[in-house]
C-alpha cells in the first residue's frame, strides 16, 4: 500500500494524487503523459495513463491503457517505444511488451519454468537488458537488439549442474476446502517415485510475496545426493493475485499450513517419499507456516526447519517493528482475533 504525490518544482506545492490505504501503485513517465501501474478496482492490476495536464484528476478518471488479466501483473517498466509488462501465469514469467498506446507487440522467448528477475531499461532507448533465474539453470541476462529484434545472450553465470540431467515439473494438489495448489517438485532424472526418496518440501505463504522459479548452489547438493526438493506454492502469497494473499491472512490463516498439509499428502500419494521422509522447512513468515504445520500434523512428516520463524503469535506485536505484522495474523488484543490465532498458533499448540 502506498501514496503517491506530486512535487511541482515552481511552487513547491505538493499534491497527493493516489491514496493507498486501499492499494498499491507505481507511476512511470512518458513524453505526452504519465502511466501507472495498480490494483486498484483490478486485484491482477492495470496500466493506466494521463495527460500531464489532467494529472491531479482523481484516479477514477485516467484512462485505461492495459487492462486487467486473468493473472497478476507484477511490474512494469518503459523504453523508447516500448512498455514492458511483467506477469506472472501459474507461477512462472511471462513479459509482454506493448506500445506506448497499449497494443501488444510480442512476448519475450523465455525458458519453460523461469522467472524474469530484473529488468533495465532507458526511456530514451530501445535497447535493454534482463536477467532470468530457473531452478535448474543459472541466471541468464538477455540484451535486447533492436536493430535485428532479437534477444542475445548477453552472460549467464557458470553452472554447476547440468540442466539434462534434472527434472522439474509442476504439480497441483487438492486443499481441505477443494482450492487447487501448485507445487514444482526438483530432482535428479534418476531419482524415482518408489516411495523412499528424502523429500524436502519448502512452503512461505504470507505478504503476497511470490516464490517463483530461481536457482540455488545450496539446493545442487542435495539434489545429487538423491533428495527431492519441493516448492510449494501456498496461499497467503501473491502468486495469483491480491485475492490469494487474501485467502491466507487473518481469518484465512489456517488455508496456508492447510495448503501445505494437501502438499505433503500429495508427494506421499504419488510415491515421491513417505512420512518417515519427508521434512518440512521455511524461514520467517514461512518458519511460522512449517510450525503451524507440524502442529496439526506431526504424523505427517519426520523433520522440521524453522529458520527464524514466528512462533507465539500471541505476542509478536509487541516487539518492535512486528506490529505492522497484524494486517498479516490478526490482533491479539481483539478478542475473536485471538480465538482464532489460539487455533493454530505453533507455540500454544504444541
Amino acid at each position: 500500500m502506498n501514496d503517491i504525490f506530486i512535487y511541482e518544482i515552481g511552487t513547491g506545492e505538493i499534491t497527493k494524487i493516489i491514496d493507498g490505504d486501499e492499494f498499491y501503485s507505481g507511476i512511470s513517465f512518458l513524453q505526452d503523459r504519465a502511466i501507472l501501474y495498480t490494483n486498484y478496482q483490478a486485484d491482477n492490476g492495470r496500466i493506466l495513463s494521463s495527460s500531464y495536464e489532467d494529472l491531479f484528476q482523481p484516479i477514477d478518471q485516467w484512462q485505461e491503457l492495459i487492462s486487467e488479466r486473468g493473472y497478476p501483473l507484477k511490474s512494469f517498466t518503459v523504453t523508447a517505444n516500448k512498455i514492458i509488462v511483467h506477469y506472472l501465469v501459474d507461477v512462472t514469467s511471462e513479459v509482454v511488451a506493448f506500445d506506448h498506446d497499449g497494443n501488444k507487440q510480442s512476448e519475450f522467448p523465455l525458458p519453460e519454468n523461469s522467472s524474469m528477475i530484473g529488468i533495465r531499461t532507458d526511456r530514451k532507448e530501445n535497447r535493454f537488458f534482463y536477467s532470468v533465474d530457473s531452478f535448474i539453470q543459472t541466471r541468464t541476462t538477455y540484451e535486447f537488439d533492436p536493430k535485428a529484434d532479437e534477444h542475445i545472450v548477453y552472460r549467464q553465470e557458470d553452472n554447476p549442474l547440468n540442466p539434462d540431467n534434472y527434472v522439474v515439473t509442476q504439480e497441483w494438489c487438492e486443499s481441505h476446502d477443494s482450492t487447487e495448489v501448485p507445487m514444482f517438485v526438483i530432482r535428479h532424472e534418476d531419482v524415482e517415485p518408489d516411495g523412499e526418496n528424502p523429500t524436502i518440501l519448502y512452503g512461505y505463504g504470507g505478504y503476497g510475496i511470490s516464490k517463483t522459479p530461481g536457482f540455488s548452489r545450496t539446493r545442487v547438493s542435495w539434489l545429487n545426493r538423491g533428495g527431492v526438493f519441493v516448492i510449494a506454492n501456498v496461499r497467503g502469497g501473491g502468486e495469483f493475485g491480491e485475492s490469494w494473499h487474501k485467502n491466507g491472512i487473518k481469518e484465512n490463516k489456517p488455508n496456508t499450513f492447510k495448503d501445505l498439509i494437501a502438499a505433503g499428502e500429495h508427494l506421499i500419494d504419488r510415491g515421491y517419499t513417505n512420512s518417515q521422509k519427508l521434512g518440512i522447512y521455511g524461514g520467517s513468515n514461512g518458519g511460522l507456516t512449517v510450525g503451524a504445520t507440524a502442529t496439526m500434523r506431526p504424523d505427517l512428516l519426520q523433520a522440521v526447519c524453522a529458520d527464524v520463524p514466528l512462533l507465539d503469535t500471541v505476542r509478536f506485536h509487541k516487539f518492535g517493528m512486528a506490529v505492522r505484522w497484524i494486517h498479516e495474523y490478526g490482533n491479539p488484543e481483539n478478542k475473536k482475533d485471538l480465538e482464532r490465532i489460539l487455533e493454530w498458533s505453533p507455540y500454544h499448540n504444541v
